[in-house]
């Protein structure tokens, strides 16, 4: 495993490789395409051992060309590799249908609520299921309810938009333990209680000072 180094510093197999190509007069892709295949293989060892997962993670997912420019860049400036912002925005849409089952008379399903218009509502309800309708009276002199199903189309759309900056680097344990106290402070991040100060003595002089023309006669005796 190749040492780690301090954030922002190259390996030694990698500073090694890009005094090579730098003394080749070219530093890109390309040169490290054409240099040294075993110092390069030294080099991307170093180079892996001291990224983070996510840029390890996208090296892994270039192939020929691509891997070659990702050498070359963190050849030049190995915090680029370590410090990532992404900004993405998704825009999805669903769609899909509701229904609805209602009740309704003829003359309410001709109505202007429903199908608007009497002549299509006589020629629908001969297909439709029905029942005497709720009201006593109504049901008397023969009116009936049909069951009538509403179906409604439904879009909806949403739109999020994301925006993180992550970046890595090394620390030894005790900068460690106080950037963690920091950040799990819910309080005051970064005040930290202090001792309450030690109360003075009084001075004798101010406490005789406070005695009473009483005390002192007695104090005379």
């Amino acid at each position: 495993m190749a040492p780690k180094v301090a954030y922002g510093n190259l390996p030694k197999a990698a500073a090694e490789f890009k005094a090579m190509l730098i003394h080749t007069g070219q530093l890109d892709g390309a040169a490290v395409k054409t240099g040294s295949s075993k110092q390069r293989n030294k080099a991307i060892t170093a180079m892996i051992g001291n990224m983070g997962d996510e840029a390890k993670e996208k090296y892994k997912g270039l192939v020929d060309d691509a891997r070659h420019q990702f050498i070359a860049e963190y050849l030049l400036d190995p915090r680029k590799m370590t410090c990532q912002g992404t900004n993405t925005v998704s825009r999805n849409s669903e769609s899909g249908s509701a229904t609805q089952w209602v009740w309704v008379t003829e003359s309410e399903l001709g109505g202007p609520k429903y199908m608007n218009d009497m002549a299509n509502a006589r020629m629908a309800i001969q297909s439709m299921e029905f029942k005497e309708h709720t009201n006593k009276s109504l049901a008397k002199h023969g009116i009936k309810m049909y069951h009538y199903e509403i179906t409604k189309e439904v879009l909806k759309k949403t739109t999020t938009e994301n925006t993180a900056a992550t970046a890595s680097c090394d620390m030894d344990v005790d900068a460690y333990s106080k950037i963690r106290r920091h950040m799990t402070n819910s309080g005051n991040p970064g005040l930290e209680p202090t001792r309450p100060e030690k109360k003075q003595k009084k001075d004798p002089k101010s406490i005789e000072d406070r005695s009473t023309p009483e005390k002192l006669a007695w104090k005379a005796r």
